[in-house]
């Protein structure tokens, strides 16, 4: 028997983004989340009170560690705001561009309505023009945000470096 965890709860999370309200109508724009937050009063009202629906349902849920529901990313097709919030935002990177990249040779890309075939679609590959850091990314913000609607420990995801490196074409 495993004495580490004898008589200690599992504490439970969610993993993945939560549904968008339709209420929550504006995007980041490419904007600094401090600035959106700080200067733009509708994105600050909408934004705020999505957190807040999220971290709600997540105490009324049981949730321990709570996130954010990935509120902070814009409404986007085929889940773009994912890496596109960080191809943005980075410095070293070109403006993305509409290429035909393949995503792995699945014949699902090709066929409209298919989740690959939207990301694919979608997809807006940066290039790696020069030294890359981390520019306006200002995901401390952002947990801050939910950290202080919440009496639970917030924890937050984002896209992965190796999921960024697959995604831009490096001619650096």
């Amino acid at each position: 028997m495993f004495v580490a965890t004898l008589n200690r709860p599992l504490a439970t999370t969610i993993t993945g983004s939560l549904p968008r309200p339709e209420r929550f109508t504006l995007n980041l724009a490419g904007r600094p989340m401090s600035s959106a937050l700080s200067g733009d009063y509708q994105f600050h009202e909408q934004s705020i009170d999505t957190v807040a629906s999220c971290i709600s349902d997540q105490r009324r849920a049981g949730i321990d560690i709570m996130t954010d529901g990935d509120m902070r990313f814009g409404r986007d097709i085929g889940g773009r705001a994912w890496s596109g919030y960080i191809f943005d935002r980075v410095e070293g990177l070109s403006p993305g561009a509409l290429r035909s990249l393949p995503f792995g040779g699945a014949p699902r890309e090709l066929q409209p309505g298919d989740i690959f075939h939207e990301i694919m679609v979608t997809r807006l590959p940066p290039t790696v023009t020069g030294p890359v850091s981390a520019g306006s990314l200002e995901y401390d913000i952002a947990r801050k945000t939910a950290q202080g609607l919440a009496e639970r420990p917030v924890k937050f995801g984002a896209c992965s470096a190796q999921v960024v490196d697959m995604l831009v074409i490096n001619e650096h």
